[in-house]
């Protein structure tokens, strides 16, 4: 049975703490390949502006070019709905790929909130979950939250071991505007992309 991972959000601009954590989940679970699911608009994250779905789509097919074990998926992106719904998306994954065992790949922050998402609790009986955690994160309420998830949902819920990098899409974007490197923050065809269609300028 194939292995795959689902790593969503904005992708506004994918960086190297997104890369980071797809091969993380990789190489630490032996998942054979990682999507990447752009969303169309996070729903946390209305009335925040972003970048245009074709710019992010451009980016994400520069980073999936040379990196076989990444995917994109733009099933997201792609609908007439102007939110996204983990739920319903998986729901669909799940009937796509019936005889794959997926997992959501996501923070530390968005999995201790997983409950209060639409159809929380209906997501954790459905879908396995990789967690990630960010350097200096408080862990305090991991352990607990994963142990109540698995009795309560029955949750199937791994943990990443290799320390994900501090990088922010929003801080990215700050740089860019006000004329500052972004070496080292983002693929080198990400940076040669935003700089050559003067995206967040």
């Amino acid at each position: 049975m194939k292995k795959i991972g689902i790593l969503g959000g904005s992708f506004d601009p994918f960086h190297n703490g997104h890369l980071k954590l797809a091969t993380g989940a990789l190489v630490e679970f032996g998942l054979d390949f990682v999507f990447l699911m752009p969303a169309k608009k996070n729903p946390f994250k209305q009335g925040q502006k972003i970048s245009s779905d074709e710019d992010r789509l451009n980016m994400l097919k520069l980073v999936c070019k040379n990196r076989p074990f990444l995917c994109l998926l733009d099933k997201e992106i792609k609908e007439d709905e102007n939110v996204s719904y983990t739920y319903d998306t998986m729901s669909e994954l799940l009937n796509d790929f019936e005889d794959c065992k997926l997992y959501f790949i996501l923070g530390l922050d968005s999995f201790l909130k997983l409950e209060n998402w639409y159809k929380g609790p209906e997501l954790l009986e459905m879908v396995s979950f990789i967690v990630s955690v960010r350097p200096g994160s408080d862990n305090s309420k991991l352990d607990s939250t994963i142990e109540r998830f698995k009795k309560i949902y029955g949750t199937d819920i791994l943990v990443i071991e290799d320390s994900m990098p501090d990088i922010s899409s929003t801080e990215i974007r700050k740089k860019v505007k006000e004329g500052s490197s972004i070496n080292g923050l983002v693929p080198d065809e990400i940076e040669r992309y935003i700089l050559q269609h003067e995206i967040y300028l």
